[in-house]
């Protein structure tokens, strides 16, 4: 009797370790199976722009942001600065740039969800029909602004364009593989998302939201993972994020090897402390309000950082393999190995789809090791959380 509860008990955990694999795949086969082309529409006016650049001590890598961002934007549009609490000259290269700037003080309260506040009261006197937010180390692909307000214009709530980060000059495969865990979180998931007509996540930079709607959420907080956040905020109010290919910001990883640790743990701890306090709510309100789509969103956040839940699997693979051994039902064992096969098939998609120009394809083999490289990371989750917003150094200067 006890083995057979023990088999059973075995089953559900492999089948809820399943689940997310699933899920993964079906994104991410959505994402490369080839879209019938919609004809654009065309309209006479689209929603003016305020460009939203959050900056914290970034004069030495904020101007080719600006002079993207400036030439990307529309007559009627703006590109705004906040420069936050800077230590630095960057208020004075944005302004020389040609960026409105607002400076803000308040050492007190540090952190990217403070700074949007400070740049949404500014442009309140004179809001404009989008607010699109960048950060101030990335890239604009032209057309950006006018695809993205556009795509707002049709759809009426917050778009989010492709965002994928490259791996920086002289990458190792941990850095390769970095690359593609945010190219498949950030471009293969959302567009998969997309395409079956369920709401994504935002992303941090390159989102874009009508300004109304905008305004009905807080955004002045030092929450570690802001962008998660606001996505969530918005959708429990009804407004639904969706990811569009008429816009494209990208980025590089940091190269430092402390730099990319931290930013890795900032972003890993801040993911799993919002699957612990925003899922259950997202269940709960879809299941009282009948909302399947936020239903969906929580199935999406609910799925841990890639890495993390291949460790899990791994861990799991070797426990069911042990038990099998022990004469223990290999059900379980069957499943867990779907899973891996899964999630791996839906990596692969993802690589293909949205990396395969940046990540070569032998980095493929060290996923593995990345996973399990990571788990210091994860410990320090358990026994350390990060909690406060930390500013990721780029090349060439360091943290402050």
């Amino acid at each position: 009797m006890t083995a057979e509860i023990l088999n059973w008990a075995a089953i559900g955990l492999a089948v809820v370790l399943l689940a997310p694999a699933f899920w993964v795949f079906v994104e991410c086969l959505a994402a490369v199976f080839p879209k019938r082309r919609r004809r654009p529409e065309v309209t006479a006016n689209r929603p003016s722009v305020a460009v939203v650049i959050p900056a914290h001590d970034e004069a030495a890598t904020i101007k080719p942001t600006l002079d993207a961002a400036l030439r990307d934007a529309g007559p009627n549009d703006r590109v705004v600065v906040v420069a936050d609490n800077c230590t630095d000259e960057t208020a004075k290269v944005a302004a020389e740039t040609g960026a409105e700037v607002v400076v803000r003080r308040d050492p007190e309260r540090r952190g990217k969800g403070f700074a949007l506040d400070c740049g949404l009261r500014h442009l309140a006197a004179d809001p404009p029909g989008v607010v699109v937010i960048v950060d101030a180390d990335c890239d604009i692909a032209p057309g950006t602004f006018d695809g993205l307000a556009r795509e707002v214009q049709r759809y009426g709530g917050p778009v989010q364009a492709t965002n994928v980060l490259y791996p920086p000059p002289q990458a190792g495969m941990r850095d390769y593989l970095s690359a593609l865990a945010f190219a498949t979180k950030g471009a293969a998931r959302s567009t998969g998302l997309t395409r079956l007509g369920l709401p994504c996540l935002l992303g941090g930079t390159g989102m874009a939201v009508p300004w109304e709607q905008m305004r009905s959420v807080s955004l002045a907080s030092g929450n570690i993972v802001e962008d998660m956040q606001l996505g969530l905020d918005l959708a429990l109010a009804g407004h639904y994020a969706r990811c569009s290919p008429a816009g494209r910001v990208t980025g590089t990883l940091p190269g430092g090897r402390e730099a990319a640790t931290g930013q890795r743990t900032r972003w890993e701890h801040g993911h799993l402390s919002t699957i612990l306090r925003w899922v259950p709510r997202l269940v709960w309100a879809a299941i009282r309000d009948r909302r399947v789509r936020l239903l969906a969103l929580a199935m999406e956040l609910a799925v841990a950082p890639l890495a993390f839940y291949a460790v899990i699997i791994g861990v799991s693979l070797g426990g069911f393999t042990v038990a099998a051994a022990c004469g223990f039902s290999d059900v379980p064992l069957r499943i867990v190995l779907l899973a891996t096969a899964l999630l791996l098939a839906a990596v692969v998609l993802a690589w293909w789809g949205f990396a395969r120009d940046f990540v070569p394809g032998r980095a493929l083999l060290s996923i593995p090791f990345y996973a399990f490289g990571k788990i210091p990371i994860y410990a320090r989750f358990l026994v350390r959380r990060q909690t406060d917003w930390v500013r990721t150094e780029r090349a060439g200067h360091n943290e402050v």
